[in-house]
């Protein structure tokens, strides 16, 4: 995970990028040192999947900037969630101010799991459902195929998780 930079001068940086919320697209607004011209796309797509881009020696994460250029701070203790879980779709409908337990609740199942299935693991011929929410797990139950076991954990996630669940992203 990349550890998100405070924006400190929000004005500064509006001088230099400007941001179209209807595109998530963040442009320079003036030439820059090496190939950055005034009009081109800003930063890079990072190894994580996020758009970073780099102002005066500092790296800021793209959905950080397009939050605060559009609603000018981030709140105090808030992640800025992608909906949709594209870490580079910065349109301002597409982000939202989270807690950090509501920004893992919008996550997808981990590189590792080997269901493929969040909250679903295979033990023998059946399949364990169980969720973690504020730090208590709990458990779903077993299930004969991966579609029902799937289901049950969706259910319930969006019973604890609500709008944060990640069934529910709205779609691209």
């Amino acid at each position: 995970m990349i550890k998100a930079k405070q924006i400190h001068d929000i004005g500064k940086i509006k001088t230099l990028i400007d941001y179209n919320p209807d595109t998530g697209l963040l442009t320079w607004k003036v030439n820059r040192q090496g190939n950055a011209k005034a009009g081109m796309t800003a930063g890079w797509r990072h190894k994580a999947g996020y758009v970073a881009i780099r102002v005066d020696g500092h790296e800021y994460l793209g959905h950080r900037l397009a939050w605060a250029m559009h609603h000018g701070s981030i709140p105090e203790d808030m992640q800025i969630d992608h909906i949709n879980g594209d870490r580079s779709d910065n349109r301002i409908c597409n982000l939202r101010a989270a807690s950090h337990a509501e920004n893992c609740w919008n996550s997808k199942a981990r590189k590792h799991n080997k269901s493929g299935i969040k909250g679903v693991r295979k033990c023998r011929t059946k399949w364990h459902v169980r969720i973690r929410h504020n730090h208590k797990v709990y458990w779903l139950g077993s299930y004969d195929t991966a579609e029902e076991a799937k289901q049950a954990y969706d259910a319930a996630a969006i019973k604890l998780f609500g709008e944060f669940a990640e069934n529910k992203r709205r779609p691209s």
